[in-house]
């Protein structure tokens, strides 16, 4: 029986192993999982601002045509830089 003993030992040391490895991975997964589904909402939350500000430019640019060019101009540079600035916030939650 003792040469039995030792090699079941061993399988029971291994299998003890691997099912703590197994629900360390499984937490891991589950931490993972949960930030990704938080980032992906504020990735969503980000492109629906995104495209309302699109929005807000075409109204805004059609609203203006009665303004000064360098009004004009200083305007829609003001707005390109925040739609720049959205699409680099969007850019890196989806690195």
């Amino acid at each position: 029986m003792s040469e039995l003993e030792e090699p079941i030992k061993n399988i029971e040391q291994k299998l003890k192993e691997v099912t703590r490895r197994y629900s360390a991975l499984k937490k891991e997964n589950l931490r993972l999982q949960a930030e990704a589904q938080k980032l992906n909402n504020i990735i969503a939350q980000k492109e629906e601002e995104l495209q309302q500000l699109r929005q807000q430019t075409i109204i805004l640019k059609s609203g203006i045509q009665s303004w000064q060019p360098e009004q004009k101009k200083l305007f829609v540079r003001r707005i390109d830089a925040y739609l720049k600035e959205i699409d680099k916030c969007i850019a890196l939650l989806n690195e």
